[in-house]
């Protein structure tokens, strides 16, 4: 039996522990960064204005028109990609609705179909071998509205198999760690 770091929770195969996922970034392991399907029509940028998306765009300032260009070329068909020099992953949790404005992305609830399919694609991208590892944060659960307990049974069934692998962490956000290292 696995012995649990402090503060950590186990549900099913998956160890949840608190902390601050870029201190895992620190260490070479690839972020999850969850976000909408969507740009400003204008500027190209993809609207990066909450939680981890928020931070990496802090970060690195070229990531929402990098993104927003993925996203106007993918449009709803927009897969989880990754950005591979930054050992970022972009996991899409807020559908394109209206493809006539779709600079209003960011303005919805998160969707658990599209975060199912995507952390299919998130298990993918861990199992890899040559790869880092994958620490992510409940999606869907910022800004996007959800709550982490209707987001778990499917980060259950689609990451256990990373997980068991050791090759994926779920961080749970804490906010005195956010506020600690960012103001």
């Amino acid at each position: 039996m696995t012995v649990l770091a402090p503060g950590a929770t186990r549900s099913g195969s998956l160890i949840i522990v608190p902390g601050d996922l870029w201190q895992y970034h620190e260490e070479g392991w690839r972020v999850v960064v969850t976000t909408n399907i969507g740009w400003d029509p204008e500027s190209g940028r993809n609207n990066m204005g909450a939680g981890v998306a928020l931070q990496a765009s802090q970060r690195w300032p070229d990531l929402p028109l990098w993104y927003g260009v993925q996203c106007e070329m993918q449009r709803q068909a927009m897969p989880v990609i990754q950005h591979s020099a930054r050992r970022l992953i972009f996991l899409p949790v807020k559908p394109l609705l209206d493809p006539l404005r779709p600079e209003i992305s960011w303005d919805q609830e998160a969707d658990l179909g599209l975060i199912k399919r995507g952390l299919r694609q998130v298990t993918g991208l861990a199992l890899e071998e040559a790869g880092p590892r994958v620490a992510l944060s409940f999606p869907g659960c910022g800004n996007g509205g959800l709550r982490e307990n209707a987001v778990l049974p499917v980060m259950q069934e689609t990451l256990s198999r990373a997980a068991r692998a050791g090759r994926l962490q779920v961080v749970s956000f804490s906010k005195s760690v956010y506020s600690s290292r960012h103001g």
